[in-house]
């Protein structure tokens, strides 16, 4: 009788069993937790845990990295802890228990037992303000702890209130704090509200000399540099037109003198004129 086929036919089986045996050698039981571990506080200090065996790695995976703790075994197993006395970003995070093969997660909630340096944010919008239109900012203001947790303001406030902070209608640069440049905003200069007008003769050069300025927003500031201000002028059969930008708050044209012609001349900037003169040479 020949039984070496049935013995083939049996050599797939015993090899699963040979796997599983290894398996089961292999494989390590889930240390239990003397305590509840739920909500842990950072740095973390001597979490105990019930097992066998001496082959244990653990690590604290928080919300954006993962901490390496320490294992100290005990005679009924061993306990973790930190390695350094930093704080974490609060909220979920995971511990991990590996030996050999064998990975086991524990859920558990962050929270710092410290808020070590903290630092004031003021976030700011519109970063240009136009004193034709606003003269406030719509602020936002909050506190990070060293480790970019959202600190507690505490007392009547509330996390990233929003306020209503009234500006100044000086125009310039400012700072929300002086020594950050980035949180500098402008306060714009509006749109003029009236257009003076000077002249003088001079009989040397035979040309009218005309200034329109100082032109002036409702708040008293110079209107931007580069503001378009037209010059109009006729001599009762034609009429011609100049433009120049400002600078300074001022604008400044030259017309030629033909003897006697008595010219009549106005100025504007967008929609705002100024009064009509006579450009006259006496």
């Amino acid at each position: 009788m020949n039984t070496f086929p049935d013995l083939l036919k049996l050599l797939p089986a015993l090899y699963l069993m040979m796997i599983l045996s290894s398996c089961s050698n292999d494989a390590a039981e889930r240390p239990l937790p003397t305590s509840e571990i739920t909500r842990l506080s950072i740095p973390l200090e001597n979490i105990s845990f019930q097992a066998s065996g001496r082959e244990w790695e653990a690590v604290l995976f928080t919300f954006i990295q993962p901490l390496s703790l320490e294992v100290i075994y005990t005679n009924s197993g061993f306990y973790v802890s930190q390695k350094d006395d930093l704080g974490v970003v609060e909220g979920p995070g995971r511990i991990c228990l590996k030996s050999g093969n064998s990975h086991f997660y524990y859920e558990v909630l962050l929270d710092n037992r410290d808020v070590g340096v903290t630092t004031a944010k003021d976030y700011r919008s519109p970063k240009t303000v136009n004193v034709d239109s606003s003269l406030s900012h719509q602020r936002i203001a909050f506190i990070l702890d060293e480790w970019s947790n959202v600190v507690d303001p505490g007392g009547s406030l509330h996390f990233f209130e929003e306020q209503e902070i009234i500006l100044t209608s000086r125009v310039g640069v400012y700072r929300t704090k002086v020594k950050t440049p980035l949180s500098a905003y402008y306060i714009q200069p509006g749109s003029c509200t009236s257009v003076p007008l000077h002249y003088e003769f001079r009989p040397k050069a035979n040309i009218y000399k005309v200034m329109a300025g100082p032109l002036q927003d409702q708040y008293g500031n110079m209107v931007g540099e580069g503001t378009m201000v037209a010059f109009v002028y006729d001599d009762g059969q034609y009429t011609n037109q100049m433009e120049v930008m400002s600078q300074n708050g001022y604008a400044t044209i030259e017309v030629s003198s033909s003897g006697s012609t008595v010219y009549s001349l106005f100025a504007k900037v967008n929609e705002t004129f100024s009064s009509t003169i006579q450009l006259q040479p006496w």
